[in-house]
Order: C-alpha cells, then sequence, then structure tokens
C-alpha cells in the first residue's frame, strides 16, 4: 500500500527551522498543548496537496502560511514542505518507488510544485492524487471543525464523500471536459449551420449566374472568329478607304501644284509684264526728257536767234562802249602802274627812314636824360599821318571812279538778262514745287509700302501660325472624340451592370427588378439611396457589410409581402428595413466629443452620407454608432479613449469593434456595389469633362478655320494692294528722276545766265565797295582836317621848347613812336603795292575780255549771216527731233496701256488661281478629316481585338480564316451578340465565384459533418461517463450504507444509522444520514450531542475505509468530544483498520495515545517556534498533568 514516509517542513507556519517528521505504517500519533503548532503538522500536508484556499489553512492570506518571525528570530522569505510516499503498490500513477512532493511558496506570491525534485504544475499534483483517496475534496483528512461541515453540509455537497470514495471524480473532471468540448462543438455547429445557410442561399443564384457566364464564355469563343475576321476585314476596308482618301489627297496636291505652277507662271508673266512696263515708263521719262532737252535747246537757239538779232541793231552803240571801256580799261591800268612806282618809292625811303631811326633810338638811348624831343617827334608822327592819309585820299579816289564806271556797265549788261533770269526763275520755281509734290506722294506711297509688306509679313505670320492651330485642334477634336467614345462604352457596360442589380445578392436582385411591377412599398436597397464621398467609399462600404443590401419598405406588410414573393419562387433571401419601424441611433454625446478632440477623426459615419431626408432615420439606424478615423493606430488610441464602446472603421476598411477586438487585412480584387456607383458617377463627370471640352474643341476648330479662311483672303488683297502700291511708288520715283533732271537743267541754265549777267563781276559787291571807298574818303577828309590842327599845336611847343631834364626822355620816345609809324606805313605801303597788283591784274584781265568781246561781237560767227543761218538750222533740227519725239511717246503710251490691260488680265487670272488654290486647301481638310475619323474607326477596331481577344491585326490575319461571306460573318456575329444580349448582364468573376464559394461550401459542410460526428462522440463518452459513475457511486454507496449501519452500531454499543439518496437518480441525489443512537428516538443530526455527532461522523468514515481504504487518514482531535468508553471504542477501532490504513492522529486523549504505535510530541519551548520532541509513553502522566496545569 501507499504509505507516508515522513515530512521535511521549512519556514511553515511556526515551524521556523528545517522540521523533519517520520511515520510508520499503522498509527502516529502527534500530541502537545494547545497552541503548540500540532494542527500546522496537518495543514502543511493539506497545502502539499493542493489546498488553494488560506481560510481553509487557517489564515487571511496564502503568505501568511510562511513563518513572520518571533522574538528573537527574523522572519523567513519563504515557505516549503516535502512531503515523502512510499509507492511500492504502484497504485501512484508514477514511475517511483518513492514519491517526494515538495511545494514553495515566497513572500512575493510565486508558488512552486515539484514531484521528485522535478518543476511540475498545480494540475499535475491535483491529477496525480484524483480518487486516491488523498484528493481535496476526500475524507482522508478530517481537521478541527471538519465534524461538524460534514454533518451541517448539504445533502449534495456531502454526496462529494462518495464520490470521492467511489473514485468517480476523474469520471466528472473528464464529463467536465467533454461537455465544455460539446459546448465549443455546438457552438462551432451552430456557427457553421449559419454560414452554410447564409452560402445556400447565395451559392444556387452564383450558380445560375455562373452557368450564364460560361453559355457567354462559349457564345463568345464561338462569336470570336466571325468577330476577328469581320474586324479585321473593317480593318482593311478603313485602309482602303483611307488609301483612296490617300489618292485623291496626292491628286489634289497634284492640282495645288499645278495650279501654284500657274499662279508661279502667272507671277513670273506679270513680273515681265511689269517689267516691261517699268522699261517703257523709263523710255516714256527718258523720251519726256529728251523732248524737253530738246525744247529748251530749241527756244535757248531761238533766244540766241533773238539777241543776235537786238545786236545787230544795237552793233555800233555797243562797239562804241566797248571801245570807250576798253580805253578806261588802258588809262586805269597806266594810272595802277605809275601809284605802284610811286608807292614802291614811298616805301623804300620808308625803309631808309626805318634805318636812320633806328640808329637814331641807339644814339638817345645811350643819351637817355641829355635831351627831350617829345614834341617834334610828336609833330613828326603827326606829319607822317598826314602824308599816309593824303596818299590814301589819291588811293580811294582813282577806286571811286573805277567802281562807278564798271558799276554802270553791269548796270546796263544786267538790264538785258532780267527778263530772261525771271523766266527761268518761274520754271525751277515750277519744277521745284512740282518735285516737292511729286517726292510728298512718293513717301507717303513708299510709307504704304512699308506698311502693306509689314502687314503682309504679318498676315503671312498668323496664317502659318493660324493653320498650325487648325492642325492641333483638329488632332485634339479626334482625340476627344476617339475618349469620349471609348468613355460611353464603359458607362453603358458599368450601367447597364446597376440597372441589372449585377452585383446584388439573388434574391434583392430579384426584389428590385420586381420593385415597380408586382411588389408594392419597394424603395431601394440602401445603397441606392445614398450618396459616398469618392474619400469615404471603401469606410462606408465596410461599416455597412451586407446592410447595402438591405431593401427599404414602407411597412412591415410590405417586407412580408416580399418575403413570401422570394419563398413561392424559391429566389433566395433578403433584409427588409421598414420605414415605420426601424428608428435612428444616435451616437453618446461624451463619445462624439471625444472623437472630435482626438487627432485622425473624420466624420459620423451617419453624417458623412448623404441621404434623403425620409431615408435618414435608416441610415442613423445602420451608421449613427459608427466613428470613421483616418487609419487604424488612429482608431486604436480613439477606442482606448471611449472605452471600446462603440464601432470604428478606418479610410482603408479596418475596424475596431466595440469590446476591442480588430479586423481588417487586404481586400479582394472584385468590385463592390459602391465602388461600382461611385466609379460609374466619375466616369459620367469625366464624360460631362470630355463632352464641354470636345464642344470647345469643335467651336475653336470652326472659328480657327474660318479665322484661317479670313486671313487667306487677307493676304491675298493685301499682296494685290502691295502690289498696286509698288507699282504707284515705281511711278513716283521715275517722275521724281524726270523733275530732278530738269531741276538741275534749269539750274544749270539759271546759273549760266547769272554768270553772262554779273559777267565776272559782282555789281552788288562792287556798290557796297562804292559806298565803303565814299564813306573812307569822308573820313580821310575829317582825319586831314584834325591833323593840320594838330601840327599847328605841336609846331608851336617845339618852337618853345623845353629845358627840363627829360627833354632826351622825350626825343628817345618821340624816335620810337616814329619808327612804329615808319613800320606802319611800310606795312600799309605794302599793302597798297599787293592791293595795286591784284587791281592791275584784275584789269589786265578786264581788258583782255573786253578785247575778245569786241573780237567775238564783230567776228562773222556772231554777226555773220552764216551764224544767223546756222542758228535757223539748228532751230528747224530741234523743231523736226521735237515732232519725232512727240510720235515716239505716243506709241509708247499705247504700248503701255496695252501692257496694262494684259497685266490686269493676269491678275484677274491670278485671283481665280487663288481661290481654287483656297478651295483645294478645304477640300484637303476635308479629306484629312475624314482620314481622321477612319483613324479612329481603326484604332477603335484594333483596340477592339487587343482589349477583347488580345490579338494584333497580323496575329489575328494569321489565325483566323474563312471562305464565308463577310456578310454572313456579320450576320453571324450580329446574331451572336443579340445571343448574347438575351443573357442580360453577366458577371464573367460568377465562375470564380461560385468555384470559391462553392468550395467553402463543401468544405464547411464537411466540417458540419464532422462536427456532428464529433458531438455524437462527445455524447456518447458523456453517456458511458454517466453509466459508470452511476455504476460505481451506486456500488460504492450500497457498501458504505452497509457498512455505516455496522460499525455506528459497534462504536454506540447499538443504536441503528443509514445512508439515504434524496432521490432515485444516482448521478444527482444527495446524501442524508439518519441516526439513532441507543435509547434514543430518531432524531435530526442538528439534535445530537457534540459526542454524538463526532462518533457518527468517526462511523462514517471508518465505513468509508473499509469500502475502500486510502494510503494515509489525519484525524485533528476529532474524538475530543467523546467520553473515554467510547474514545476506547474509536481507538481500538483506529487500530483495526490501521493494517489497510495508515493513520496520523492528533489528540490529547490518553486512550488514543495508548493504542499508537508511534507518538510525536509537539512544543513550543521559544516563543512562536514549535519544535518536535520525543515522547516516553511511560511519561505520558506527567505530560497529560502538564496539560491539564
Amino acid at each position: 500500500m501507499v504509505y507516508l514516509k515522513s515530512i521535511d517542513a521549512i519556514g511553515f507556519k511556526s515551524f521556523a527551522d528545517h522540521t523533519n517528521v517520520q511515520f510508520d505504517k499503522g498509527v502516529t500519533a502527534i500530541v502537545g498543548p494547545n497552541g503548540s503548532g500540532k494542527s500546522n503538522i496537518t495543514d502543511a500536508i493539506k497545502w502539499v496537496l493542493g489546498e488553494q484556499s488560506a481560510k481553509s489553512l487557517r489564515g487571511a492570506k496564502m503568505e501568511d502560511i510562511i513563518f513572520s518571525g518571533a522574538e528573537h528570530r527574523k522572519a523567513q522569505n519563504y515557505a516549503e514542505v516535502k512531503l515523502k510516499l512510499d509507492n511500492h503498490s504502484k497504485k501512484l500513477q508514477i514511475d517511483s518507488e518513492e514519491l517526494v512532493v515538495t511545494r514553495r511558496l515566497y513572500r512575493s506570491g510565486e508558488s512552486e510544485y515539484y514531484l521528485n525534485n522535478d518543476r511540475a504544475r498545480l494540475k499535475d499534483i491535483i491529477e496525480l492524487f484524483l480518487d486516491s483517496g488523498l484528493g481535496k475534496e476526500a475524507f482522508s483528512i478530517i481537521s478541527q471543525g471538519r465534524v461538524d461541515e460534514i454533518l451541517n453540509a448539504k445533502p449534495i455537497d456531502r454526496r462529494q464523500i462518495i464520490e470521492e470514495s467511489a473514485g468517480v471524480l476523474k469520471y466528472k473532471k473528464r464529463k467536465a471536459e467533454s461537455i465544455n468540448k460539446l459546448d465549443h462543438t455546438e457552438d462551432n455547429l451552430n456557427r457553421v449551420e449559419d454560414i452554410l445557410y447564409d452560402l445556400e442561399g447565395r451559392v444556387e443564384p452564383l450558380k445560375e449566374e455562373a452557368a450564364i457566364a460560361k453559355e457567354y464564355q462559349q457564345l463568345s469563343k464561338q462569336m470570336e472568329q466571325s468577330d476577328v475576321i469581320v474586324t479585321v476585314y473593317d480593318i482593311d476596308q478603313y485602309n482602303e478607304d483611307n488609301q483612296q482618301l490617300d489618292n485623291r489627297l496626292n491628286q489634289l496636291k497634284s492640282q495645288q501644284a499645278s495650279k501654284e505652277a500657274q499662279q508661279a507662271q502667272i507671277n513670273q508673266l506679270l513680273q515681265k509684264y511689269k517689267g516691261e512696263r517699268q522699261q517703257i515708263d523709263y523710255d516714256i521719262e527718258k523720251r519726256n526728257y529728251e523732248l524737253v532737252k530738246t525744247t529748251e535747246n530749241y527756244e535757248q537757239l531761238s533766244g540766241k536767234l533773238n539777241v543776235l538779232e537786238e545786236r545787230k541793231k544795237n552793233q555800233s552803240e555797243t562797239n562804241a562802249r566797248y571801245e570807250e571801256e576798253l580805253e578806261n580799261l588802258q588809262s586805269q591800268i597806266q594810272a595802277i602802274q605809275d601809284e605802284k612806282r610811286q608807292n614802291e618809292t614811298s616805301l623804300n625811303e620808308l625803309k631808309d627812314k626805318q634805318k636812320e631811326l633806328n640808329k637814331d633810338i641807339q644814339e638817345l638811348e645811350s643819351l637817355l636824360y641829355i635831351s627831350d624831343e617829345q614834341h617834334d617827334e610828336k609833330l613828326e608822327e603827326i606829319k607822317n599821318n598826314y602824308y599816309t592819309l593824303m596818299s590814301e585820299q589819291s588811293d580811294v579816289n582813282n577806286d571811286i571812279r573805277f567802281l562807278e564806271h564798271t558799276i554802270n556797265e553791269n548796270e546796263a549788261k544786267k538790264s538785258r538778262l532780267d527778263s530772261r533770269l525771271v523766266e527761268a526763275f518761274n520754271q525751277l520755281k515750277d519744277i521745284q514745287n512740282s518735285i516737292n509734290d511729286t517726292d510728298k506722294n512718293y513717301q507717303t506711297a513708299k510709307k504704304a509700302v512699308d506698311k502693306a509688306e509689314h502687314q503682309i509679313a504679318q498676315l503671312e505670320k498668323q496664317l502659318t501660325e493660324s493653320k498650325k492651330r487648325q492642325t492641333d485642334y483638329e488632332n485634339k477634336l479626334y482625340q476627344a472624340y476617339r475618349y469620349n467614345e471609348k468613355l460611353k462604352s464603359k458607362i453603358d457596360s458599368l450601367a447597364t451592370q446597376e440597372e441589372d442589380y449585377t452585383y446584388f445578392f439573388n434574391g434583392v436582385k430579384h426584389i428590385l427588378k420586381e420593385k415597380a411591377h408586382e411588389l408594392t412599398g419597394i424603395h431601394g436597397a440602401v445603397a441606392e439611396v445614398i450618396n459616398v464621398p469618392s474619400k469615404l467609399t471603401q469606410a462606408i462600404e465596410t461599416a455597412l457589410g451586407t446592410s447595402l443590401q438591405h431593401v427599404i419598405v414602407d411597412t412591415e406588410k410590405d417586407g412580408r409581402q416580399a418575403i413570401q414573393y422570394l419563398k413561392q419562387r424559391g429566389l433566395g433571401r433578403a433584409t427588409f428595413l421598414p420605414l415605420n419601424v426601424i428608428k435612428s441611433r444616435q451616437i453618446a454625446v461624451d463619445i462624439k466629443s471625444i472623437a472630435q478632440n482626438l487627432e485622425g477623426f473624420i466624420n459620423i459615419a451617419s453624417d458623412a452620407v448623404k441621404v434623403a431626408s425620409n431615408y435618414q432615420a435608416i441610415i442613423d439606424n445602420l451608421l449613427g454608432n459608427t466613428i470613421i478615423v483616418d487609419n487604424l493606430k488612429h482608431a486604436n488610441e480613439l477606442a482606448r479613449a471611449i472605452r471600446y464602446r462603440t464601432r470604428i472603421v478606418t479610410l482603408e476598411g479596418d475596424i475596431v469593434n466595440p469590446g476591442g477586438s480588430m479586423t481588417g487585412g487586404g481586400a479582394r480584387k472584385a468590385k463592390s456595389i459602391l465602388f461600382q456607383k461611385d466609379e460609374l458617377s466619375t466616369m459620367r463627370h469625366q464624360l460631362e469633362d470630355y463632352q464641354r471640352q470636345t464642344a470647345e474643341f469643335e467651336s475653336q476648330f470652326k472659328s480657327q478655320k474660318e479665322k484661317t479662311e479670313q486671313l487667306s483672303e487677307q493676304y491675298f488683297e493685301a499682296s494685290q494692294q502691295y502690289n498696286t502700291l509698288k507699282e504707284r511708288v515705281h511711278n513716283h520715283e521715275l517722275e521724281l528722276d524726270r523733275l530732278r533732271t530738269q531741276e538741275t537743267h534749269l539750274k544749270n541754265e539759271h546759273e549760266e545766265f547769272e554768270f553772262e549777267k554779273n559777267d565776272g563781276y559782282q555789281s552788288d559787291k562792287s556798290k557796297e565797295t562804292l559806298t565803303h571807298k565814299q564813306s573812307r574818303l569822308s573820313e580821310i577828309h575829317q582825319q586831314l582836317n584834325e591833323l593840320e590842327s594838330d601840327i599847328e599845336r605841336y609846331t608851336q611847343l617845339s618852337k618853345e621848347g623845353k629845358a627840363s631834364t627829360n627833354q632826351t626822355q622825350q626825343q628817345l620816345h618821340q624816335k620810337q613812336s616814329d619808327l612804329a609809324v615808319i613800320k606802319e606805313r611800310i606795312k600799309s605801303q605794302k599793302q597798297v603795292i599787293e592791293r595795286l597788283d591784284r587791281q592791275y591784274e584784275n584789269s589786265k584781265r578786264q581788258l583782255k575780255d573786253v578785247e575778245e568781246k569786241i573780237k567775238l561781237f564783230n567776228s562773222d560767227e556772231m554777226m555773220g549771216e552764216e551764224a544767223f543761218e546756222k542758228l535757223k538750222y539748228q532751230i528747224q533740227e530741234q523743231q523736226d527731233a521735237r515732232q519725232h519725239l512727240n510720235q515716239r511717246l505716243t506709241d509708247i503710251k499705247q504700248r503701255r496701256n496695252d501692257l496694262n490691260e494684259t497685266i490686269e488680265t493676269n491678275e484677274n487670272q491670278l485671283q481665280v488661281c487663288h481661290q481654287d488654290i483656297l478651295a483645294i486647301e478645304n477640300h484637303y481638310q476635308d479629306i484629312k478629316s475624314k482620314q481622321s475619323k477612319l483613324d479612329v474607326l481603326i484604332n477603335h477596331a484594333i483596340d477592339h481585338l487587343n482589349d477583347t481577344y488580345q490579338l494584333t491585326v497580323e496575329r489575328a490575319r494569321t489565325l483566323y480564316e474563312s471562305n464565308e461571306p463577310i456578310e454572313s460573318l456579320r450576320k453571324k456575329v450580329k446574331l451572336t451578340k443579340m445571343s448574347i444580349d438575351e443573357l442580360g448582364p453577366v458577371n464573367l468573376n460568377a465562375i470564380e465565384q461560385f468555384e470559391e464559394l462553392n468550395e467553402r461550401y463543401t468544405f464547411l459542410n464537411e466540417q458540419r459533418t464532422d462536427l456532428r460526428e464529433a458531438k455524437e462522440t462527445l455524447e456518447q463518452i458523456i453517456n458511458e461517463m454517466d453509466r459508470e459513475v452511476e455504476g460505481r457511486f451506486k456500488n460504492t454507496f450500497h457498501a458504505v450504507q452497509e457498512h455505516f449501519s455496522t460499525v455506528f452500531k459497534q462504536l454506540f454499543g447499538g443504536g441503528q444509522a443509514e445512508l439515504r439518496l434524496t432521490e432515485d437518480d444516482y448521478l444527482s441525489a444527495g446524501v442524508d444520514i439518519i441516526v439513532q443512537p441507543p435509547g434514543k428516538k430518531l432524531q435530526h443530526l442538528s439534535l445530537l450531542s457534540g459526542g454524538e455527532r463526532a462518533l457518527s461522523a468517526i462511523a462514517l468514515l471508518f465505513a468509508i475505509l473499509k469500502v475502500r481504504s486510502v494510503p494515509f487518514v489525519i484525524l485533528d482531535e476529532v474524538e475530543a468530544a467523546l467520553d473515554e468508553a467510547n474514545v476506547i471504542r474509536y481507538a481500538q477501532y483506529l487500530n483495526e483498520l490501521s493494517t489497510e490504513t495508515q493513520f496520523i492522529v492528533i489528540t490529547h486523549r490518553k486512550g488514543t495515545m495508548e493504542f499508537s504505535d508511534r507518538l510525536y510530541g509537539v512544543t513550543m519551548q521559544e516563543s512562536g517556534v514549535s519544535k518536535l520532541v520525543s515522547v516516553n509513553l511511560n511519561t505520558i502522566d506527567e505530560v497529560m498533568k502538564e496539560e491539564q496545569g
């Protein structure tokens, strides 16, 4: 059997030091005074066996079991107890003949368990001793007060003692575990069945959609070959049409080139004709100039003839005047020569006198203060001045006579030429006025040409830029057409899916389709009535989940009608929201306030959604308690702040649920309802923008095209105006050249007349000189009178003389003054000589001219008949030349008129060419526009091949061929498309979704089967355990009941006792104790005396031990209430049972001690510290006396 060999305790309660208690088989008694620590041994055993209640160990908390110190001892930091058990019988399920169980507790609260020094768990300890009779609920340890607990316990609690004896606790524990597993299994089964219920409503509709999708794929596959061939044919046809348009463009280019060549040819002819006209204009100008020159020669010769005739009439008178002029010149020359000789003599005398004065000055300087000749010198100076003035007076008189003669002669000559000069001047003035007018016109025309040239350059630049912009707008326009077509196609596809509720559950889809037909009161799905900002689509989608597909109805009746409709047709399930029932829900004010003040808050979900007012309660009900934040981190922070009281959703669709759980991860790629709705709305807005931009491009293109045509017209008109202005400028240039030539001729003629009139002598200058000479002559007369007066005065002063000391100084000054006068007179004399030389030369030249004039005037060439005839002949020649030039001018002008008509005709042809070129360019632009449209169609067809079939044109042409007519193929494509259209909206993802859903459904169905089987297995195990527990309990109960009655009679010496079940069910019945001590009536346990109660409990214990022995039993003063006779019976029975069970008794009773095999004493010699001592049985009386004392 298993029995307790020893206990080792350190720091446990009052056992401060290491205490070892050895136990033998049989009965071991532990005695000692009250408070010595005997019961601490019982507590130590209970504690090691797994007791967790501090109250059961007589403490307030578990740390109270650690030695807390004494007067002379410090408290321990831990408590440790070791139980050593003998396990040779192997009744304990451990592979060891000796078992050491250790438990250690630290003041920190940390607890440790060991089995044979190996770390273990409390669970391991409990399972080891389970059903061994040493368990927590066993009747093997009866401490103080335990007897009353057993007797006062409820019947159901008393049942545990029998169960421990029956060894069914392990079955009950396993049953509890099985029931727990069964609960989990049922929960899992319910969850799986809920999911399967939901999936069952989706599998069939999705199966139908998958079948439609497969049929769509088959039809698409059947249509692929025909569609590809037709598309390739269309592309080839478009390319052929494009090629034809290219050929037409080439023809237009040829026509344009031909027209441009014709235009260039006409321009070349125009330049040629204009060059000829310019040459004719030059010839006309030249002939005009020759005519003017001839006319001038004619008039000049006629004038000369008139002059000769006039001269011939006045020849004698003219000869006399010339002879007189010749004599005057000769006498003038003689007078000049005489005067020059006199002046040269005077000059030589003055030079000699200058030498004498220089000599006198040198002598006077040596005799500076000897004499003063100032008066004489001054007198001499005055006399010299007088002589000089007299000489000058003579010269001036000669000049005046000469000038008067010359002026008279020139005045006579001038009168003859005045009339001719006036005529020439008037002609020159007229010519100059014409030049000024023509020059003004020329400058105006030149400015106009420059302006026109600048305008043409600007127009040419504008026209180039305009054509470039027109091309850009055209490209943008057809690019916009292409984008619009693509976007419209996508929008139509999405709109079709939306109209057919592609992404809705099958039941919801059918309800929404029938809302305007068989069903009434249907408003639509939640997803249809809300508008969500794009930024919040993911968050709202996640927050609503399947609620997006809940159907809004007017009343519950409408909902019932819709549900009945789905049931009758087997169309699936749907959730309905009656407007008259659903109430709004609002988030708590404090939560909202906290959320709004935290970082990352976006909005309350119900406030972020736009919805009609009549649906607001629905949205508030679904989203009123949901908060939207930007990310998961902020969601966690907000959740903590509001203590996890409401749901929080992030923009990425992660959720923090009430209570703190989080949901999130990667979203599936499949489109959702809100995303489809948002995408469709976005695309429609884009289409509106594209269409508006396309309209703007069309307007811009049209406006730019009109502007280009307008600029072309302006450019042509400006070119015409420029040519006209340029021609006008050229005419003005020719006219200016002609007029300036005439001006030059008139100026030369005028100068000749002037020279002839002046005849080499300036009349006005002569008059001015004469006036000056006459004025000078008056001044000389006045000066001479003054000098005569000065001479008289200084002569008188010289006679008087001076005897002063400064006479010499005055003489020196006089000499110096005389010298200066002499120098001045010499200089003046030289000037006079030079003037006389000039007068001499001038007179000699005039003399020669007069002699030549006399000779020429009297010659035959000037005055003979031959000269007259020659002049008349020359005049006739000039007259003939004038007539010839007039005739030539008439012919040239006629030629110029013919050229003007030719030029005008060519300019008209040039304008026609320009109009034709503009028409060709417009036709060219129209063809380019058609080509752009064809390019759009080609690109659309190529994109169709690429997007639909992932084929290039070349690859498609290689892979697909057919001899069937193209129209037949086109008809087949059309019929197949009609078949596809009859299928309605196709969810191509349905195949994959169905496979995924079906796979999940199959997996969950298998799980359901497994769970059902597991549930059945668990229920079977529980039933088996119930049967086992029932059988064991029944057998044990009846055995204990039988032994209890026997033991009771033995212990009490008679009487009756039995155990009764409170009900017939052995699994749940409680146990009642019925006792009747000898000589007494049947009584309730509470009416028994203390001794009777204790003995009844001992009788029950001994009955149990008879049914099932336990390794050891600890009895803590259970016999304290018995009298000596009963103690002896108790001790004897204890000794009888000790052969099968080890007993450890704590007692004060002598009778018990007498029947013990081993005796230990516990004392407390040191306050608060228990010690274990040996007790001699022979001295037991002394021990008892000490206790009583």
